[in-house]
């Protein structure tokens, strides 16, 4: 990380001030160690004086507190640095016999450089007039290294920095988000943010369709190291795009900072079978500059084993049921690649060009069995099924940006273009042998989707004054959802595959949004407002295609007005007070619309629901923090209110039947407390925790089901200096069962253990690392009821891996790829678990 005095920014200063003051408050540790022979050559001296003062904002009056504080001599070098305390007053020592400056600087403020001359020789102490401060004054900069705190929070979100977990060198990016507050994953893999599974997936804050779709299956292939950091955005502003009820997960990739030429290469290979690999390269000529980033891997799942057992009240002669399923060994092959370039025209003017891509394939092989029982227990049904399945999943984003400034600070106008390409494709073959009452026959289906989405918008920012910032902009998005499907069964007869056109059933479906907002930000000294509100039209028209003909799907315009209010307020003494509220939309993506009907299993079918309707949410949120140099202390509680919520539902016929799909089934309101804390001991020691305790309420009049319950979560975790340039990490995290509309499904518990050691000058790293290395399998369960059955399942695998990575870093780093200030951030499509063979995400 780079701290500068100077050239920064006042747009934010207030909510950059909160965010920066761990940072500001290590800068005094990193100097002394940067600065250690100077030093020893000050402690000679024994006839020193002490110089103190008081750091105060100029315009607030408020006061500075862990600003750094720095000795200067009559030859520019810094001699001595001292950090200010909690109440902005500092005490420094220094040679009388010498002359020397005083310089202070704070991130967001200018470097204030004051002279000191003239002591006289009775003199012990010296007490300086009041250092006042202004805030965004460029001035020659002054860089410094230091370490990024684990966890930096502001108003708006919360940010995992990936480059203080030393974890992040060998993991996925699943065992990563396992440790980042108001981010769970229960025990069928879903993402879980704020307890929701719909929530929105932000690839460098532009939308992802293919993490919509194939977040959880992604994640656990995608390695860490590629990602710089995690943001968790639990109270979107107006600039964002309304939907995604739980929040947004924005996934920030790593972008190194860059001069001439300069890169990385890294390998790691795990016990399984499992490899990844990477190459950052960076370049720059002139205006130029660009940065890729290049990674495959192969994760590998070496087999699982379930059984279930159900019970269904509407049938006697299929009463009961036994299941047991044995899957082989699953693998899931994958790329990725981005690229980020500019071209700076002139100091008012820059075009920027950004792309993401990622392709994977899932491929496994399993076997099942069912067997069903009448009233008596006797046998009345057996069946086998043998099938191979395939699914292969990507997408490409890709995103032009020409940001205009003005010659007032910190306007801009930024006009933006984004293309995003999801193709997801399905293929199973299966073969049923029918034991007893149940006929034999072999299928083949394939179902290829995709979602292609065009945004356009314009964004203005200018402040009025220092009190006063204002910002509006318009945008339109045009997202066209495709999914067609063939369906195949084998004749015994002729020997050949023929069409089965009466279980196919396709869509063609357009969604088109236009929005516009308008956001307004007032500080007053201790006191920061933003408010704002966002205008959304939304209509869809599409055709849903069958056997049987076409079904015309179209829905009359709908206008939302979504309101945002966020308040802070500095308590003083590095205490801050949050509080928030706004609206959230949820409208259904492909992934829940899909009419494609999974039978992989004929007796437990999934589809997607074409006539969803879109879900409007409260979302409350108040929160405290304390920081200190050493701790950082703060609880959210969040209440989510939601009627006519997106959930998915089951039922069984009386043959026995299950068929899942999504409706829109009323409440599903969630009210949670999220406590965290941590604390760092200068390079040495860091130790976090977090918890939460979420009561989750779910009722649907439409299907007479209801739940509700307590489910609570806790992680710990450590990184510990052992000896020069190593480290070493441990963690633990555990979470309690979830609480769906019918029913439950199990939590999960993990702990992982690594040491890194850098070579050559820290341009090497190698890690080696654990995952669960005391508990080797992991077993889900899963609870699904209402009042016409009743099914109970355990799935077994193995959780346990070990693995060993080599980075290393070559060029030299000293400029960044820029970006736009302002850009598109689509989060309105619904996003969460994971999409499975047939309809998306499960938001139950």
């Amino acid at each position: 990380m780079q701290i500068c005095f100077g050239k920064t920014s006042n747009t934010m200063q207030q909510l950059m001030r909160n965010r920066l003051l761990f940072a500001n408050k290590i800068l005094f540790a990193i100097i002394v160690l940067l600065l250690s022979s100077s030093s020893l050559s000050a402690q000679t001296v024994k006839d020193n004086i002490k110089i103190k003062g008081i750091i105060l904002d100029s315009l607030t009056l408020e006061e500075i507190g862990y600003a750094t504080v720095a000795l200067m001599g009559d030859s520019s070098k810094m001699t001595n640095a001292v950090p200010s305390d909690v109440n902005g007053k500092f005490t420094i020592k220094a040679p009388r016999q010498e002359s020397y400056k005083i310089v202070v600087g704070f991130l967001g403020y200018g470097t204030k450089v004051i002279p000191v001359q003239g002591i006289s020789p009775e003199e012990d102490e010296v007490v300086l007039d009041t250092v006042f401060m202004t805030q965004g004054v460029t001035l020659e900069t002054v860089q410094v290294v230091a370490q990024k705190p684990l966890i930096t929070s502001t108003a708006d979100k919360l940010t995992y920095n990936m480059d203080a977990d030393p974890e992040s060198a060998t993991s996925s990016t699943q065992e990563i988000l396992r440790k980042v507050p108001m981010i769970s994953i229960d025990g069928n893999d879903d993402v879980r943010l704020n307890g929701e599974t719909n929530y929105k997936v932000l690839i460098n804050g532009r939308s992802s369709t293919m993490m919509s779709k194939n977040f959880k299956e992604v994640i656990k292939s995608l390695p860490a190291s590629s990602i710089k950091n995690i943001e968790v955005i639990t109270n979107p502003s107006t600039k964002y795009e309304s939907e995604g009820i739980g929040g947004i997960i924005n996934i920030i990739t790593s972008k190194q900072q860059i001069r001439g030429f300069n890169g990385s290469v890294n390998v790691g290979v795990d016990n399984r079978g499992g490899v990844n690999t990477g190459l950052y390269i960076a370049g720059q000529i002139g205006k130029f500059a660009i940065s890729t980033n290049l990674g495959f891997g192969q994760y590998i799942n070496i087999g699982s084993e379930s059984n279930s057992n159900g019970e269904y009240f509407n049938s006697d002669e299929y009463k009961y049921s036994e299941g047991h399923g044995d899957s082989g060994r699953a693998v899931n092959n994958n790329g990725h690649a981005s690229i980020e370039a500019s071209y700076e025209i002139d100091s008012l003017n820059l075009i920027t060009l950004s792309g993401w891509g990622y392709l994977g394939d899932y491929k496994s092989d399993s076997e099942s069995s069912m067997r069903f029982f009448d009233v008596d227990n006797n046998l009345t049904r057996e069946y086998r099924n043998v099938y191979d399945s395939s699914n292969g999943y990507g997408g490409t984003s890709v995103s032009l940006n020409y940001q205009k400034l003005f010659m007032k600070k910190d306007r801009s106008l930024t006009f933006s273009y984004n293309l995003d390409n999801s193709p997801s494709d399905t293929f199973y073959e299966s073969e049923i042998d029918g034991v007893l009452n149940y006929d034999s026959y072999k299928q083949r289906s394939e179902n290829d989707s995709y979602t292609i989405e065009h945004s356009a918008q314009i964004d203005f920012y200018s402040p009025i004054n220092d009190k006063h910032q204002y910002e509006a902009g318009v945008k339109y998005v045009l997202r066209q959802n495709v999914s067609d499907t063939d369906v195949n069964e084998y004749n015994y007869d002729t020997e050949e595959w023929e069409g089965r056109p009466e279980k196919v059933n396709d869509l063609d479906y357009d969604q088109h949004t236009g929005g516009f907002y308008g956001g307004y930000v007032f500080k007053h000294k201790k006191f920061t407002a933003k408010a704002g509100f966002r205008g959304e039209l939304t209509f869809n028209e599409g055709v849903s295609k069958s056997h049987t003909g076409n079904v015309k799907l179209e829905t009359d315009p709908v206008m939302n007005f979504i309101p945002y209010v966020n308040l802070s307020y500095n308590l003083g003494k590095g205490q801050n007070l949050y509080g928030s509220y706004t609206q959230r939309i949820q409208r259904p993506s492909i992934w829940y619309l899909n009419p494609y009907v999974n039978d992989l299993d004929p007796f437990d079918i999934s589809t997607g629901n074409p006539d969803l309707e879109p879900v409007l949410a409260n979302t409350f949120s108040l929160s405290y923090r304390k920081s200190s140099q050493k701790w950082t202390i703060s609880v959210r509680g969040s209440a989510s209110l939601a009627d006519n919520s997106i959930l998915r539902v089951s039922t069984v016929d009386s043959e026995g039947v299950k068929t899942s799909t999504y409706d829109n089934i009323g409440t599903n309101n969630n009210y949670t407390l999220y406590p965290s804390i941590s604390f760092r001991l200068g390079q040495k020691l860091s130790i976090y925790a977090n918890g939460s305790v979420t009561y989750s309420n779910l009722s649907s009049d439409k299907n007479d089901l209801a739940n509700s319950g307590f489910r609570y979560g806790a992680s710990i975790g450590g990184n510990v200096q052992l000896w020069k340039d190593a480290s070493c990490y441990i963690n633990y995290g555990s979470y309690s069962s979830y609480i769906n509309l019918q029913g439950t499904s199990s939590g999960y518990s993990y702990h992982s253990i690594g040491l890194t050691q850098r070579l050559l000058k820290k341009k090497m790293g190698i890690s080696i690392s654990a995952s669960n290395p005391f508990v080797k399998y992991r077993s889900r369960e899963s609870l699904v009821e209402d009042t016409t059955f009743r099914t109970y399942s355990t799935s077994d695998y193995v959780q346990q891996s070990f693995r060993i990575s080599v980075n290393y870093r070559f060029g030299k780093m000293a400029a960044q790829v820029k970006k736009a200030r302002r850009t598109i951030n689509n989060d309105d499509k619904m996003s969460g678990g994971g999409a499975g063979a047939s309809t998306g995400g499960d938001s139950n």
